[in-house]
């Protein structure tokens, strides 16, 4: 089923794949950038991509969301998209489970407190 704005475009489909597309783009760009010797990344968790681009795509629709009608749905998107970018970026740096589970748990509990 697809919602749509005042004008009839269907707007979880309007052009929302800018962002995606981006972070693709600069992702690809520094892995070029490290076979070529430029930059000295060390990622050995690069698989984590596939966790970090829903993340950015889930952020981008729920923000796109909340201007169109702000619902409820809408921070929930975000909200779940922020923690899939949380968990790739600490699987990115080699961030230990003890630092990152906590802030997950004060972020949960901040959304719950703000927006329940």
């Amino acid at each position: 089923m697809s919602e749509q704005n005042d004008n009839g475009k269907d707007w979880k489909f309007d052009n929302n794949n800018w962002a995606l597309g981006i972070a693709l783009i600069l992702i690809g760009l520094l892995f070029l950038l490290d076979t070529f010797n430029i930059l000295n990344i060390n990622l050995t968790n690069w698989w984590a991509v596939f966790i970090l681009a829903p993340g950015l795509n889930m952020v981008v629709r729920g923000w796109r969301r909340y201007q169109y009608d702000q619902s409820h749905g809408s921070r929930n998107t975000a909200f779940w998209g922020l923690m899939l970018i949380i968990l790739a970026f600490s699987l990115f740096f080699n961030i230990t489970w003890s630092f990152v589970f906590p802030l997950a748990l004060i972020g949960a509990g901040i959304y719950l407190f703000f927006f329940r």
